[in-house]
């Protein structure tokens, strides 16, 4: 078994056994796609596919120029996301959040995030 291998399994071992009742589902939406029909000469636009994904919500305090602010991050198995570029949002216990700025080290993908109970 590889050290890739063997560190994955790990990870997945953690967020099913470990951080039980942490690890929420998280329904993760697709950026929606535009394309263009030359035989109609419209736009047409498709909703991108939702996926439910386990994962891990946190807040942290942030020191700034302005002060403290809260930033909320995600943590999700990365083996559970082909190519996490694809998503915009998504919802947790019925709160929209919307994807900011992400990580995936390979391992886990680490999302700051926006809105929920703060926007």
């Amino acid at each position: 078994m590889s050290f890739k291998a063997l560190i994955t399994s790990q990870v997945r071992s953690t967020f099913a056994s470990y951080l039980g009742d942490l690890a929420v589902d998280v329904t993760l939406q697709q950026n929606s796609i535009d394309t263009y029909d030359f035989a109609t000469s419209r736009a047409i636009t498709t909703e991108g596919d939702t996926i439910t994904v386990k994962g891990i919500l946190t807040s942290e305090e942030e020191e700034t120029i302005e002060g403290k602010r809260t930033v909320k991050k995600l943590y999700i198995p990365s083996e559970d996301i082909a190519d996490f570029k694809l998503y915009n949002n998504f919802t947790i216990e019925g709160k929209f959040y919307r994807v900011g700025a992400f990580i995936d080290d390979g391992y886990v993908v680490t999302v700051t995030v926006g809105g929920g109970n703060d926007e």
